[in-house]
C-alpha cells in the first residue's frame, strides 16, 4: 500500500541521525529523532484511519457534476495552499525554522478538513474500473501529502537535513503524481491543490 510505504520512508527519514562522533549528545539526539518519527507515523496513521472511515454524503453525482464540484473545492484549497507556501518561504528566508514548522502545523487542519470533504463526495457510479482506479490513486497521493506535512514540520524542529531531503523528494513526486492523475481523470484544478511545501 502506498500509505504504508510512505509512512516507512518518513519514519526512517526522521530517525536518520545527524552525522557526529557518537557522543552522548548524539545518542540523545538520535533518541529524540526516533521518538519524533514514531509520533509522526502515529499521527499519519490516525489520519489515514479517519479518512478511511469517512462515509459519502449527499446526492449521487454524475461524472461531470463530480468533477465540477471537486474542482470548485480544490480551487478554494489552492488559494489556501498558495498563502501557506508564501508564509513558509518567508519564514525560511528569515531563518525562522521553527516558525516555518508552525506554518505547516497551522495549515494542516484546513487541509484535513478539505480532504474529508473530498472523500465524502459520492464518487460517480458511471466510472469504469480504470477511472475508479485513477481517482483512488489520486486520493492516495493527497492523503500521503498530509502525512508528509506532519513529518516535515517535525524534521524542521529536529534540524534534520537528511529527513528534509527525503521529504522534499516525496513532496516533489507527490505533486507530479497529483497533477498527472487529476488530469487523467478530467479534474482541471485539483492536481495543483495538493498540500506541498519544500525547503
Amino acid at each position: 500500500m502506498k500509505h504504508t510505504a510512505l509512512l516507512i520512508v518518513l519514519a526512517v527519514a526522521l530517525a536518520i541521525p545527524v552525522a557526529g562522533c557518537g557522543s552522548s549528545d548524539d545518542n540523545s539526539q538520535q533518541k529524540q529523532q526516533a521518538i519524533a518519527a514514531a509520533q509522526a507515523a502515529a499521527v499519519a496513521a490516525a489520519n489515514n484511519q479517519r479518512l478511511a472511515n469517512t462515509k459519502p454524503t449527499g446526492a449521487q453525482l454524475s461524472r461531470p457534476a463530480y468533477i465540477r464540484k471537486a474542482d470548485n473545492m480544490c480551487r478554494r484549497m489552492l488559494d489556501i495552499r498558495k498563502r501557506t507556501a508564501s508564509a513558509f518561504r518567508q519564514a525560511l528566508e528569515a531563518n525562522q525554522v521553527l516558525s516555518a514548522a508552525d506554518v505547516l502545523d497551522q495549515s494542516t487542519p484546513a487541509y484535513s478538513a478539505w480532504l474529508t470533504q473530498l472523500h465524502a463526495l459520492r464518487r460517480p457510479k458511471s466510472d469504469d474500473k480504470s477511472e475508479a482506479k485513477t481517482l483512488g490513486l489520486w486520493f492516495a497521493v493527497l492523503d500521503n501529502q498530509s502525512q508528509a506535512t506532519v513529518a516535515q514540520a517535525q524534521a524542521l524542529r529536529n534540524y534534520s537535513p537528511d529527513a528534509l531531503a527525503e521529504i522534499r523528494k516525496a513532496r516533489r513526486q507527490g505533486l507530479k503524481d497529483s497533477t498527472r492523475l487529476a488530469k487523467r481523470y478530467g479534474l482541471r484544478v485539483c492536481g495543483r491543490a495538493v498540500q506541498t511545501a519544500t525547503t
